[in-house]
């Protein structure tokens, strides 16, 4: 069974209506999700449709911020907390690594998986904010968000090159 595209059109406008209307920590939980829902486009789950969903959602979110009384703030914690939610399903690594001695090391992990996933998070953040700067809307504003996620990315990776962040990932490629 299919559904008439006027039905799955209206489906979609009802969801950006809703994401329009949310304030305060349920604007801030939806982003988190979306975050988490990029994650699952990632190995080991792999699930690459979810990444469109989850960018689609962000972009829609952010274009609501016009209407706020502070668009740039909303429009950084909107990326800030989708940033944690990515960051914090994509860390989950740290607490294995971390667990193996865990009377030792145990204590680590919430600020090991938290505290990194809270300060990577303000890269996306960056992305978020500059979208919103730029006015992009539609199309143009997902081709925005993509550049500026790469080059949020890149000075991300050039941070950690220069300092004591480097994850297994920079180590293997240096």
């Amino acid at each position: 069974m299919t559904l008439p595209m006027s039905t799955a059109m209206g489906g979609v406008v009802a969801l950006v209506g809703r994401l329009r209307e949310l304030t305060g920590w349920r604007r801030a939980a939806a982003a988190a999700f979306l975050g988490v829902l990029a994650t699952g486009a990632l190995p080991p789950v792999q699930i690459i449709p979810l990444v469109f969903v989850a960018f689609t959602g962000l972009v829609w979110l952010l274009e609501t911020t016009d209407e706020d009384q502070r668009p740039l703030r909303r429009a950084f914690f909107a990326g800030w907390w989708f940033g944690f939610g990515y960051f914090v399903t994509n860390l989950y690594w740290l607490a294995y690594a971390l667990l193996i001695d865990a009377a030792q090391f145990g204590w680590m992990v919430p600020f090991a998986v938290f505290g990194l996933s809270a300060y990577f998070a303000i890269y996306p953040a960056a992305a978020a904010w500059a979208l919103w700067r730029s006015r992009a809307r539609g199309i143009a504003g997902a081709i925005f968000l993509a550049l500026a996620w790469t080059a949020a990315e890149w000075l991300r990776r050039a941070e950690e090159h220069t300092s004591e962040l480097q994850s297994p990932y920079v180590i293997s490629y240096a």
